[in-house]
């Protein structure tokens, strides 16, 4: 009898670049499920990554962004695109590699495949860092934010400033506290696309109250410039004393 060898399971983000490449490539029905556990299933259209920011948090971010910027997590460049048009400098970064190759075809000018936590800073440091499509997923944790406010802190030059968007997800009468003592914020993600389902990741979904509890003995100040429906806002960070 042959011994049977067990597929290795798929990571989750190989999924999410073959979404992102199939639509570019030509698959106007591309569409890619998310699964949580907190038990919800979205199948969302890939044509969303390729929007046009002209709403909600994409629009806020891009009208209080200024100087040179680092777009993190920067996916097909809907952002880098924009910011260029407007003449700015722009360092547009993410770890999918297709998300680079897309964003370079488009036309960014400097696309690069980096994690903003190891970035080593390119270009910069930088007087906007951009963090959106829940830029603060990036933490992972409540805990995991020490790290981020550490890359910020790496990159950003004085006077500078980070737009990071979220979602709020308090509710009367909702514990944000799971049954297993975590923040409700810390969410187990997995992608099935075209049949194949990945592997689980973290993501934080953090409100505004927490996020600026955890930012100010960081040393940083926290403001919301934006809210949306739903519980999506837009946070601004800068350095305290600044």
């Amino acid at each position: 009898m042959g011994l049977y060898i067990l597929p290795m399971p798929t990571d989750s983000w190989v999924l999410h670049g073959q979404s992102l490449w199939d639509f570019f490539t030509g698959d106007a029905t591309a569409t890619i499920t998310v699964h949580s556990d907190l038990g919800e299933h979205d199948a969302l259209p890939v044509a969303g990554w390729f929007r046009q920011p002209t709403e909600g948090a994409d629009a806020a971010a891009l009208m209080f962004a200024r100087g040179r910027v680092l777009d993190a997590g920067a996916g097909t460049g809907i952002h880098s695109l924009a910011l260029q048009a407007r003449g700015l400098e722009v360092c547009a970064i993410d770890f999918v590699p297709e998300a680079v190759e897309i964003m370079r075809a488009r036309g960014v000018h400097d696309a690069r495949r980096a994690d903003l936590l190891t970035f080593a800073g390119g270009p910069g440091p930088f007087d906007t860092i951009l963090v959106l499509a829940n830029g603060s997923g990036l933490a992972e944790t409540l805990e995991g934010l020490r790290r981020l406010f550490a890359a910020f802190d790496r990159l950003l030059a004085p006077g500078g400033q980070v737009l990071m968007d979220s979602c709020d997800l308090r509710a009367p009468g909702r514990s944000m506290t799971r049954p297993d003592g975590r923040y409700l914020g810390e969410i187990e993600f997995w992608l099935e696309y075209r049949g194949e389902t990945g592997m689980p990741f973290q993501q934080l979904y953090v409100d505004p109250v927490t996020l600026a509890e955890r930012a100010e003995p960081a040393g940083w100040r926290c403001e919301v410039v934006w809210q949306g429906e739903g519980g999506g806002y837009l946070a601004r960070l800068t350095r305290r004393g600044t």
